[in-house]
């Protein structure tokens, strides 16, 4: 694209449109110092680029190394800083992409700082859900240390305690209780560890088995110290 037609392409535009990625300064191309270069910049009025294009229509600027050059219509423009040979041709296509890109609205000063606020409330609120998902992991961990057959036998043995005080025949109690709980089956908590759901019911009723036998040895003993007594 030469300068001409990037100013036709330019006048064109809505002049009041500011682009995300524009151009400004103009000066010799380094590539080619009778050639036109463009800085790029960013957040700029189009009406600030048409502006910078017809300034350099029919101006002398000094090469980077020395020697004057005028900039005609039909002179070929770059995209380039001051000083630089980029090989970026600022091409009909480059400038539809800037022209269709505008740049976002600026945030007025209390928006802005409303803004800041939410974001370090996001980030505090960040940090106190990754600080929890940690406490979790460091519980389930504990949890999976617990030693659940120990935990159940002692919480049986502690109803065991309750039965053998209300009851006169504790091994019928002990045996309804453990087929209740083979009917029943494991809790929620303890479906992934059916083992020890098994062993618990098995306790039970090896319990109520020692009672029983613990209570004929009992009275063979009375019976035996009655008959020597008598």
């Amino acid at each position: 694209m030469n300068l001409g037609e990037l100013i036709t392409a330019l006048e064109a535009a809505d002049p009041t449109l500011v682009v995300e990625h524009g151009f400004n300064n103009p000066h010799s191309y380094r590539g080619d110092y009778m050639e036109l270069a463009f800085e790029p910049a960013t957040t700029v009025p189009v009406q600030d680029m048409i502006t910078a294009a017809r300034s350099a229509l029919d101006t002398t600027y000094t090469g980077y190394k020395g020697g004057e050059f005028t900039m005609t219509a039909d002179t070929w423009v770059w995209l380039s800083p001051y000083g630089d040979a980029s090989c970026e041709t600022l091409s009909p296509l480059a400038l539809q992409a800037m022209l269709t890109r505008p740049a976002a609205p600026s945030v007025p000063a209390d928006q802005a700082a409303e803004n800041a606020r939410l974001q370090v409330k996001v980030q505090e609120l960040t940090a106190a859900l990754d600080r929890a998902c940690r406490d979790a992991a460091a519980a389930g961990r504990a949890a999976e240390a617990i030693d659940w057959k120990a935990k159940y036998e002692a919480e049986h043995a502690r109803h065991v305690a309750v039965v053998s005080s209300l009851v006169a025949d504790r091994p019928a109690v002990l045996r309804e209780a453990a087929n209740g709980l083979a009917a029943l089956g494991p809790v929620d908590s303890l479906v992934s560890a059916p083992a020890a759901w098994t062993e618990a019911i098995e306790t039970l009723r090896s319990m109520a088995d020692q009672i029983a036998e613990d209570g004929l040895r009992r009275k063979a003993n009375e019976a035996q110290q009655e008959a020597d007594h008598a």
